[in-house]
């Protein structure tokens, strides 16, 4: 695990745990690699590509993005899927 600096605040991340050239293979064949992160209520997934974690996607609609797919206000969890599998 490595400690990802996020915006100020220190946080672990996993990064795709494969060795040799199975990593670029895997990496090269998704459409999408996301970031999952928790910052107070809301669950963030992150395609944005930085130097610590492998991430990033192709389709225009997610590339350097963060998108809120769960928020929890009130005691009530709301999620939505809807800006990642879009119609």
């Amino acid at each position: 695990m490595k400690q990802v600096d996020d915006k100020g605040e220190m946080v672990m991340a996993a990064n795709i745990d494969l060795t040799g050239k199975i990593k670029s293979l895997v990496c090269a064949n998704a459409d999408a690699i996301g970031y999952l992160y928790r910052k107070g209520s809301k669950t963030i997934l992150s395609f944005k590509t930085n130097d610590e974690v492998t991430c990033g996607a192709r389709p225009d609609h997610l590339r350097n993005k963060e998108i809120v797919i769960a928020d929890s206000t009130d005691g009530t969890l709301k999620v939505s899927w809807d800006e990642v599998y879009v119609k």
